[in-house]
């Protein structure tokens, strides 16, 4: 199926659109004399009309590009315009790598990456440095790619430049998503998006989410890609910017075929069709076609599916694009035998195959270049390797005049690890005691008082032969029940099914009370639901406490709870904020009731993040206000919980 390699667009697109952002950025440079040295001659004119020449080219045809490169390099070394000669490199260097000339490319970015540390031009050194890492990326080097990244990130993060941090951070997250590290790939992504909402750039928030939808999709996990990228289309359809939209719309369609609704498929592989013809985004037109064409095909519809196949080749050959030509001709070939025209059949089947010859040729050439470049390492590892045994025997000799020196040294080491062991096993001590917590919060929260109410409360129901709420709330109780079950496994939880648990212990507790009360639960705009999480079941014991010991004395209806979220600072806080009767009523009436009945749920809430503030260096903690109005009388009680975001 042509959808499989259609999935790989949307990372093949932010990588494209990454490198094309570096050129126009080296274009820019060209003219911008503050990066630049300014000459005043003619080989300096013509250096720069040349580099344009390149720039223009160097996408779609990279042969004429390395031909033609030499020419303005020779001038530029030649009248020591060392800008012109970066520029140069790195046209060299990505030409180098789009024809397979591996060995070469990493020899121009690197010469590119000396020559702008020379100038002090960290911008340049960040953009060679990048281009370096997609020239391992493309031989399957990822952990050499993704130390270029990593450096170019850096210089970055040292001139505050947020707008290529965001980059860097998009284009290790597509790495990490071919290394199959797709949770380590979708916390890259979101950082992206952060720092892009810093900056209010939508349209690259929009691309970020269309990553996410697809890093899921290689996870086969397509109820999460549908949330991403109907999120993707979203934003870009309230920015009006269509850039996004034709791969959104064709990794939709391909979720839509995946999960064997093709109607749907279909209808999303022809939005990405229209739009991407109008954009001239031609990589995407043919792969929506062949996608079409295999859906009519399916349909037996097989006049509709050769028009689509037919025009995915020809669009195929236009962009010169190897893969798509061999799934179209084998579309084409199969179509024809189906239909019973062998002739056309078979001579399909023979373009498939020199189609798919090239492909392996191709594959052969990036084989061939990544095991050069292993080997060359491997030289580099044994002249090291040398380097270090004849160090090695200096040191013996010095070590037979300063052996007390090094029999010191050796037990401060000693003394050090043992420390640190010592550390390692007080964490993993600590962390048992949270287990241990947690496992006794889950009981303490549903405890025998709170399980006998309900109970009773469904007894009432059922004997005034109040069938409907009876079944109601027996159904929402045994959800309440499985839902803590599920997410009492869980360190953490996120705030968006933290506030989901809460609705339904809520609903379920108004329904038992009568609507004795009611509640609403808030959250600041600025707050990433989904993303940020908080250690799991902390809020609830808090929400119980100030329904069982505050709200349930109010007379009538009165009873208001309000549970807020907001930032402040590095942190997220969460209000408990209710208009019971206040701890010190509560205190009383249960003396008068003789009701020794103490909370645990909160005890061991308050120890879990103590704990957990240890653990992780961080301040997690809980304030509780007893709130009094003008004339000094109790009107509930707020509780404040403050949780740091971790980075």
């Amino acid at each position: 199926m042509r959808n499989i390699i259609g999935k790989h667009i949307c990372f093949i697109k932010s990588k494209r659109a990454f490198f094309c952002g570096l050129i126009i950025s080296l274009s820019f440079a060209i003219n911008n004399n503050s990066i630049a040295q300014t000459y005043t001659n003619a080989d300096t004119v013509k250096v720069k009309a040349l580099i344009k020449i390149m720039l223009d080219s160097i996408y779609y045809n990279p042969k004429f590009v390395l031909k033609q490169i030499e020419e303005p390099l020779n001038i530029a070394r030649d009248i020591d315009y060392k800008n012109g000669v970066r520029l140069c490199l790195n046209i060299s260097g990505y030409a180098n790598m789009k024809l397979g000339n591996i060995k070469k490319a990493i020899g121009n970015f690197e010469e590119s990456i000396q020559i702008a540390r020379d100038m002090n031009d960290p911008d340049g050194e960040a953009s060679a440095t990048s281009n370096l890492g997609l020239t391992y990326d493309a031989v399957g080097n990822y952990p050499k790619a993704l130390e270029c990244y990593f450096n170019s990130l850096k210089i970055h993060e040292r001139s505050n430049d947020s707008i290529d941090m965001a980059v860097d951070y998009n284009t290790i997250g597509g790495t990490l998503n071919k290394l199959q590290y797709f949770n380590e790939a979708n916390k890259c992504f979101l950082y992206s998006i952060t720092l892009d909402k810093r900056l209010n750039k939508e349209s690259k928030i929009a691309e970020r989410y269309s990553n996410i939808g697809l890093n899921y999709i290689n996870q086969k996990n397509y109820k999460e890609a549908f949330k991403y990228l109907f999120t993707s289309i979203r934003i870009s359809d309230s920015l009006q910017d269509g850039t996004v939209l034709p791969e959104a719309y064709l990794n939709l369609g391909y979720c839509y075929n995946e999960t064997g609704n093709n109607d749907s498929a279909l209808f999303y592989y022809l939005k990405s069709l229209s739009l991407a013809r109008e954009i001239e985004q031609m990589n995407c037109v043919v792969v929506s076609l062949n996608d079409i064409g295999e859906i009519y095909s399916g349909r037996k519809n097989y006049n509709e599916a050769e028009k689509y196949f037919k025009e995915s080749l020809e669009h195929a050959k236009e962009i010169s694009s190897t893969v798509d030509i061999k799934y179209a001709t084998n579309n084409l070939a199969e179509l024809y035998s189906k239909k019973g025209d062998y002739k056309n059949a078979y001579e399909y089947h023979v373009a498939s195959s020199i189609a798919n010859d090239s492909l392996v040729n191709q594959q052969k050439v990036k084989a061939l270049a990544e095991m050069t470049a292993k080997f060359e390492m491997r030289d580099m590892e044994k002249e090291n390797k040398s380097l270090n045994t004849e160090n090695e025997l200096q040191k013996l000799r010095l070590q037979r005049k300063d052996i007390l020196i090094y029999g010191s040294i050796t037990l401060g080491i000693l003394f050090i690890i043992y420390a640190l062991l010592l550390i390692r096993q007080n964490k993993i001590r600590t962390k048992q005691l949270i287990l241990e917590l947690e496992q006794k919060q889950l009981r303490a929260q549903m405890n025998p008082h709170f399980i006998f109410n309900c109970l009773n409360s469904i007894e009432h129901f059922m004997v005034h032969n109040d069938v409907l709420n009876a079944n109601k709330y027996l159904t929402d109780f045994a959800s309440l029940i499985r839902k803590t079950l599920d997410i009492s496994d869980n360190r953490s939880i996120s705030l968006l099914k933290e506030t989901e648990y809460l609705e339904n212990y809520l609903l379920l507790e108004q329904m038992r009370f009568e609507n004795k009360f009611s509640y609403e639960i808030k959250f600041a705009s600025d707050i990433d639901m989904a993303a940020i999480e908080i250690p799991t079941m902390i809020i609830q014991p808090f929400a119980e406490n100030a329904i069982g010991h505050g709200l349930r004395y109010i007379e009538g209806n009165n009873g208001r709870l309000i549970i807020r979220f907001y930032s402040e600072g590095n942190n997220i806080v969460c209000e408990i904020d209710d208009n019971g009767i206040g701890r010190e009523k509560s205190r009383e009436l249960k003396s008068k009731a003789h009701l020794v009945y103490k909370s645990h749920g909160m005890d061991l809430t308050q120890k879990r993040l103590d704990l957990i503030s240890k653990l992780t260096n961080s301040d997690f903690n809980v304030t509780i206000i007893d709130k009094k109005d003008s004339s000094g009388k109790p009107n509930g009680t707020l509780v404040r919980i403050k949780f740091p975001i971790q980075s």
